[in-house]
């Protein structure tokens, strides 16, 4: 930890839960606001990471029983969702098999794919993601809409490039699909190319997961960029880590540095050996977001228009240029 950063008791208490191997202590349980910590737990998408780890520690009995009642339900209807995951995971494997599709899932998917969580019931997943080679895009989209998949929108590809096509959907499924053209937002795509991701499954190469891990947040959620953190994403690291290394020139990755002077500062890693003065910087916004109000609404305020500005000028351009496009943008505002 590079400075004793205010952090509130909630939180504190997660990390312990999650992340802690030696015994909590029940101090740590005191002045904690448990309508508080379910908020910033749900904010995080850990409710049943959550529940999981503190059966697994014993530490339920210091719960709130209205509040284990509700966990408890959350992570059983989380445990059946992926029950259900699995199985569609399965049939869509098969049908890009049977088609000669080479794909890689990603991100939650392959988490629950590859049983990285000790209970099924631990990871929420709100959709299924897959690479496929761009050689490979509008046929993989092809067949699935032959099998019952339909799209949620229109593709955009002159200016308005996305990592992956619109959702598609099927009625009869639980879960919706992402067809990757690559991994990462496009301006941020050379850092971990989805050429590179399809020849390391193809060598049997897992080197790639922990470095898709910390890039999916730090640049898809803009983690790097408004100096956040997402308990979800460093919970999946710390599971990953444990099997695989992360390569030692990523961490000179401005994004993926970022991401563990924050973990580290937090207690949770320990990552980062020596600082430089960009770390300081870094380091110094992080702590003001965190300590100041004022100084936390400004920092996210210019945030949100690095996020949106760049976004609605490609959508211009696109609408401007992109016939199929729009005509979807005219018949969304007359529906």
């Amino acid at each position: 930890m590079y400075f004793n950063l205010i952090i509130s008791n909630e939180e504190k208490l997660i990390i312990s839960i999650l992340f802690k191997k030696e015994d909590i202590e029940l101090d740590e349980f005191k002045n904690v606001c448990f309508e508080k910590l379910v908020k910033i737990a749900s904010s995080h998408l850990i409710l049943p990471a959550l529940y999981s780890n503190a059966k697994k520690k014993n530490l339920l009995k210091f719960f709130p029983e209205d509040l284990n009642s509700f966990l408890k339900k959350i992570f059983e209807e989380n445990n059946r969702r992926n029950q259900i995951l699995i199985k569609e995971l399965n049939e869509l494997s098969k049908i890009l098999a049977e088609n000669n599709i080479s794909h890689l899932f990603v991100k939650g998917a392959y988490n629950i794919k590859t049983n990285l969580y000790d209970n099924l019931g631990e990871r929420m997943v709100g959709d299924i993601d897959f690479l496929v080679n761009k050689s490979d895009l509008n046929l993989t989209e092809k067949i699935l809409l032959k099998n019952g998949y339909k799209n949620s929108k229109v593709d955009t590809k002159k200016f308005w490039i996305r990592p992956h096509i619109p959702k598609l959907i099927n009625t009869k499924k639980l879960f919706s699909v992402e067809i990757h053209r690559e991994q990462l937002r496009y301006f941020k795509r050379n850092l971990l190319p989805a050429k590179e991701l399809l020849e390391s499954k193809r060598l049997k190469k897992n080197n790639y997961l922990l470095k898709l891990c910390v890039l999916n947040y730090q640049v898809n959620d803009y983690g790097a960029t408004s100096l956040s953190y997402s308990f979800r994403s460093i919970y999946d690291y710390v599971l990953l880590s444990k099997k695989h290394e992360m390569d030692s020139k990523d961490f000179k990755i401005r994004d993926i540095r970022n991401f563990f002077l924050i973990t580290d500062t937090l207690g949770i890693t320990h990552n980062i050996k020596k600082i430089n003065l960009v770390d300081r910087i870094i380091l110094i916004r992080f702590y003001f977001k965190k300590t100041y109000k004022f100084y936390y609404l400004i920092d996210n305020f210019i945030v949100g228009l690095i996020k949106v500005i760049p976004t609605r000028f490609l959508q211009f351009f696109e609408f401007i240029f992109d016939s199929k496009y729009r005509k979807y943008v005219f018949k969304k505002f007359n529906t």
